[in-house]
């Protein structure tokens, strides 16, 4: 059993069954992530994401973006470019990203219309 094989089966030993079944499903996607750059993968993601939020534009824009950035530094490492990598790692860092800002403030309602009976 490898390092990694070893590290999942840890993992999975702290979440509840629907969790497992999400964490089977994206095995591949983390060995992917894994065997085509790991950490440098991740960083240049997390980086590129951050940037790319950073800088704005529509969704598509900022993938393309996170997308030009993370090739570059694989590329600049000597590390293989693989697409379903970059993509799930991107995704991570998204995700990541997403859950670490604050909630959205609640809307404001207007003290009269809240005061106004229902109709």
């Amino acid at each position: 059993m490898s390092w990694f094989s070893n590290e999942i089966a840890s993992v999975e030993a702290w979440f509840s069954s629907e969790e497992k079944v999400v964490l089977d499903f994206l095995e591949g996607a983390a060995k992917s992530i894994v065997a085509n750059g790991g950490p440098v993968l991740i960083n240049a993601a997390v980086a590129a994401v951050t940037a790319a939020e950073t800088t704005g534009g529509t969704g598509a824009q900022k993938l393309q973006a996170a997308t030009g950035a993370v090739v570059s530094t694989l590329k600049s490492q000597g590390l293989p470019v693989v697409q379903n990598a970059i993509n799930a790692a991107i995704e991570g860092a998204v995700a990541n990203l997403k859950s670490s800002l604050p909630a959205a403030a609640p809307a404001l309602v207007p003290a009269s219309a809240a005061a106004a009976p229902a109709a």
